[in-house]
């Protein structure tokens, strides 16, 4: 199995099936995708949401597979459409193909014959766009970067629907995996963006909409506003303290990293009775906070964190 293109290939085991022969070798390709990345069967099938008694039938050729396995197949592993399809050209890379495009694509279809009929045309003008951006040798090698692909738009659909699509896929991939610290560093540079996309297109973007949103949704900037208020003005007060910081406090980490930093603070002479003036409360509160008896929440969460890292407002 494989050519020219393809990484090393697993020694070919002989399959018997009463399947076509083209959907024998397209199963062939799928364990040798899976050897070629050293996965086990039950690793992949678990990948899949399937048995892995399942995924060895598809393997050898028991059951065909259709369009939406195949493409799971190909999203999870990395894998070219047209070369799990076909068995041409290299291995990778894995085309984002539009919803729009998948309509046409009807329930069971095979996944050969949704290559053929629906998605063939559109995989083979990205692979061209591909390699005249690439080379052809990088592209030939299935070297080609997952920064190149973010310039190409989903196949099947329009550059401004596949700008959204990338932006939306890029933000949700990072809040996913971020702690909470960085969350709300990933935020702020989100706002700070969009600030500045703003202020270049302000005019146009406020002439879009109608005059009763235009105020609500282009308002006056603020005027070199502290770190902690550029979140402030985006979420607004409550928000902040209920969602973003609550994030941040959320985890034990930080929580611990808080009352370590205000035990360091509060040690000084009077500290802790200036402290329950500023913020409103007993002393003993305090007290329960830094012994770990009870954690500080919600507003006294960010007054505490104001005042540990000196983040109050400059007036």
């Amino acid at each position: 199995m494989g050519d020219k293109y393809s990484l090393p290939v697993p020694k070919a085991v002989n399959i018997k099936s009463f399947l076509p022969q083209r959907e024998i070798e397209l199963c062939a390709r799928v364990r040798e995708s899976r050897l070629v990345r050293k996965m086990e069967q039950a690793e992949l099938a678990e990948i899949l949401g399937i048995t892995r008694s399942r995924l060895s039938s598809y393997e050898y050729a028991k059951a065909p597979i259709r369009y939406e396995l195949g493409k799971e197949i190909c999203y999870r592993l990395g894998i070219s459409q047209r070369w799990l399809a076909t068995g041409d050209g290299p291995q990778s890379p894995y085309f984002d193909v539009s919803p729009n495009l998948e309509f046409k694509i009807q329930p069971k279809t095979l996944f050969s014959v949704a290559f053929d009929k629906v998605l063939r045309p559109y995989i083979e003008e990205r692979e061209s766009e591909l390699r005249e951006f690439c080379g052809e040798d990088v592209f030939n090698a299935g070297a080609v970067g997952g920064e190149a692909l973010d310039n190409f738009h989903l196949v099947g659909d329009s550059p401004a629907k596949a700008a959204a699509f990338y932006v939306r896929k890029a933000v949700m991939f990072r809040l996913q995996w971020l702690p909470p610290e960085l969350q709300i560093e990933y935020a702020m540079g989100i706002i700070e963006a969009d600030k500045k996309f703003q202020k270049k297109f302000g005019k146009k973007l406020a002439s879009l909409l109608p005059p009763s949103q235009r105020a609500a949704e282009f308002p006056a900037p603020l005027k070199n506003p502290a770190p902690l208020e550029k979140l402030k003005a985006a979420f607004g007060e409550n928000d902040l303290t209920q969602v973003s910081l609550k994030r941040k406090m959320d985890s034990v980490t930080e929580i611990q990293r808080l009352i370590k930093d205000a035990k360091a603070k509060l040690s000084q002479p009077g500290a802790k009775s200036a402290l329950a003036k500023e913020i409103g409360v007993a002393p003993a509160r305090i007290s329960e906070w830094l012994s770990g008896e009870k954690e500080p929440s919600g507003q006294y969460a960010l007054q505490l964190y104001n005042w540990v890292y000196d983040l109050k407002p400059k007036n």
